[in-house]
Parts: C-alpha cells; structure tokens; sequence
C-alpha cells in the first residue's frame, strides 16, 4: 500500500459494510481509487526517477497508486473464514456488535421516504 490507500479503503469498506451498504456498492467506492490512478502513477514514476535514479514501469507504478477489487475480496473472504462474516469480525475485534450498529445507523443513515 502507497500512501495509505488500502488502509482507508478497508476502513472506509468497514464502515459502509457496519451501515449495511451492499457489497456491489462498496467495491465500486474502493474502485473509485483507480480514477486518477495513472496520474498518480506517472507522478510516482518521475518522483522514482529523480529520487533513486531507478526506473519503474508504469504499470508497476500503476498498481502502487491503485487497487485491486481482489484485494478487498480477499479480506472480506478472510474475514468470513475466522469470523463468520465481516460483521463476526467488527463484533470479535473491534467490539462493534449489533447495539452499536444501530447506533451507527441510526446517527449516519437517513430513514426512508414513506
């Protein structure tokens, strides 16, 4: 991970997950991470160059400033292995159970229109 980016898109991930967001919606928000992920990239390229006189491909450099809907995949897939679900893991680890969804919900979320 460069610059924190798969760190806050898990966390950011957890959040949607604990709100109740579907997990299609939740990929495409840690996707949005690619839109200017070549930009950033070639950025990455020259800084390399100039930093260490060393070349690096742009797609390396690519995937340093992007990320992978695998990657996220896996880590929720993991999450359901040891704990059942992601929500097992925000239970088990982060003391995050089902009064504090509630919680969460009902201070981020606007109730439906009738």
């Amino acid at each position: 991970c460069t610059g924190g980016k798969v760190r806050t898109g898990v966390a950011v991930a957890l959040v949607l997950e604990a709100l109740g967001v579907t997990r299609e919606a939740i990929l495409a928000d840690f996707l949005l991470t690619n839109q200017h992920a070549r930009e950033r990239a070639a950025e990455f390229v020259e800084w390399m160059k100039q930093a260490t006189g060393r070349a690096l491909s742009p797609e390396a450099a690519y995937w340093l400033a992007g990320v992978k809907a695998e990657w996220l995949e896996e880590l929720f897939a993991r999450m359901a292995q040891r704990y059942g679900s992601v929500a097992g893991y925000l239970h088990s680890e982060l003391e995050i159970g089902p009064g504090e969804l509630i919680v969460l919900r009902t201070g981020y979320l606007e109730p439906p229109e009738a």
